[in-house]
């Protein structure tokens, strides 16, 4: 069931061009990457570094993701192989794509897990889609942006990207309760480069009531107790509320 979809994929670069063997290799390439056995694994990742067709770089992509076990070393073991790819970044747009859409879906045949690591990884390049889709006039769009933000953050390489976007963060809180708890997500895992937004948080913070069906007033109040130093006037305002209304 977990294969089936890939069917199509193989299918699709099976042309005059892409010849079906040349797809039959980057399978098996794909199997070799994620090798527990490292002799085995590195001479893939020297073919993978080899590999200068795009298409065959997008279909072992597919492939790796659709191989490695969703959990945490599968997915770490996927982004050690990608990052062998030449040129990974020009993939940004589809890996985005895949995500979004493993996301929305979550469900159990759905490799989201090992996904999010990858577009961690890759989140350079993958910061600039989603704030663009941001602006989308589709909820669901803003919402999956939102999402993917939080995994782009949660890696701490990927921090000095953001400096320049927070501005940009803060306006997308006024967005529905579901994009604007992702982007509270966001803030906060910026630590100390997001204390511009502080204010907007602590504004969306003192909206905490219970019950209350809104769940960004709590991620505003976590925000805030990550980004302001313990002591600060609105680290113990923010403490005070999350203490009272917190979950």
């Amino acid at each position: 069931m977990r294969f089936s979809r890939f069917i199509m994929v193989t299918a699709l670069f099976a042309t005059p061009s892409h010849p079906g063997w040349a797809v039959e290799k980057t399978d098996s390439l794909a199997q070799r990457a994620l090798s527990t056995n490292e002799t085995i694994r590195s001479n893939a990742f020297k073919e993978i570094r080899e590999l200068i067709d795009s298409r065959s770089q997008m279909h072992l992509l597919n492939e790796m993701i659709a191989l490695a076990p969703s959990n945490e070393h599968g997915a770490k073991v996927v982004v050690e192989a990608a990052k062998q790819i030449p040129g990974l970044r020009t993939h940004a747009t589809p890996v985005y794509k895949r995500t979004a859409e493993a996301l929305r879906n979550h469900d159990t045949n759905s490799p989201w897990f090992v996904l999010t690591y990858l577009i961690a990884a890759m989140g350079s390049d993958e910061l600039p889609i989603a704030l663009k889709k941001l602006d989308s006039k589709d909820e669901k769009d803003r919402q999956d942006a939102a999402h993917i933000l939080v995994f782009i953050a949660n890696e701490k390489e990927n921090h000095i990207a953001f400096e320049s976007v927070v501005s940009r963060l803060v306006r997308a809180l006024d967005d529905d309760d579901q994009v604007c708890q992702h982007i509270a997500e966001t803030l906060g895992a910026l630590g100390p480069r997001a204390k511009s937004a502080v204010p907007s948080l602590m504004e969306i913070g003192r909206k905490c009531v219970r019950p209350n069906p809104a769940i960004c007033p709590n991620r505003a109040v976590a925000a805030v107790l990550r980004i302001t130093p313990m002591g600060s006037k609105d680290n113990r305002e923010a403490r005070e509320i999350d203490q009272k209304y917190g979950d």
